[in-house]
């Protein structure tokens, strides 16, 4: 049943005999209209109240989107800080790391270099000594090829005459050969055997020349048989063991 003006003014009633005023029914009709009219009214909210209410339900979301935003705001640029100390770390890091390593390796290149430079150094001492051991042996070859002829001499020395053929005062006379050993003990026999054999007893000289060929890559077997045939030496071996241990320090 509605209740509003309308439907209660204009309510129908059936007619009868000795019924109620009519005049009196519609009066109460429209006081009861009035009631309604006036409960439905104050029942409805006010259209004010209503703006207000969304007025404030968009400022709360207006205000939580904010909120919102500003946390996704500050925890983003903190994950960035994050990211950008870490990185920053593992560069400097890696940059240490490498400034480390090529420190080593400069000091390794310079320790090598400065025992090549050592072992150059070295090698061009034990050469310029070679060169003036050559300009000396040069030297002193004319006075070695004066001295020569003495053996040539000592070997047209007489035998001594038989025994058999010589009277007892003859044998007597023979005595004297070990003057002619005391002779063959000259150092200047020594030296006519050393020119007549072409080698030489230098044995410092046979170190230089063998460390040139050492430094050369010449092979050990190759140098020995170049001393056998040009030097006299007490141990060729031993010698070898030191320019082959000196090459290698």
């Amino acid at each position: 049943m509605a209740l509003d003006r309308q439907s209660i003014e204009k309510k129908d009633f059936p007619i009868a005999l000795q019924g109620y005023d009519r005049a009196a029914v519609d009066a109460h009709l429209a006081a009861l209209a009035d009631e309604v009219e006036e409960l439905n009214r104050s029942s409805r909210p006010p259209a004010q109240s209503l703006a207000v209410s969304s007025s404030e339900q968009v400022r709360a979301i207006v205000e939580a989107a904010e909120t919102s935003a500003s946390e996704i705001r500050h925890q983003a640029e903190a994950e960035a800080r994050q990211i950008r100390d870490q990185a920053s770390a593992e560069a400097r890091m890696s940059r240490e790391q490498a400034t480390s390593q090529a420190r080593q390796h400069l000091e390794k290149i310079s320790a090598s270099t400065a025992t090549l430079l050592q072992r150059l150094r070295a090698v061009e001492a034990e050469m310029s000594a070679l060169l003036e051991s050559v300009r000396a042996a040069a030297a002193e070859g004319p006075a070695v090829a004066t001295a020569a002829p003495e053996p040539t001499v000592r070997q047209a020395v007489p035998e001594p005459p038989f025994r058999e053929a010589a009277p007892e005062p003859a044998s007597r006379e023979a005595a004297p050969e070990p003057a002619v050993s005391t002779v063959g003990a000259n150092p200047g026999a020594e030296e006519a055997t050393e020119e007549a054999d072409g080698r030489s007893e230098d044995a410092e000289s046979a170190r230089l020349i063998a460390l040139n060929m050492a430094l050369s890559n010449t092979p050990r077997e190759e140098i020995d048989r170049y001393l056998a045939e040009r030097y006299r030496l007490t141990d060729r071996g031993k010698l070898l063991d030191e320019v082959y241990e000196s090459v290698r320090g």
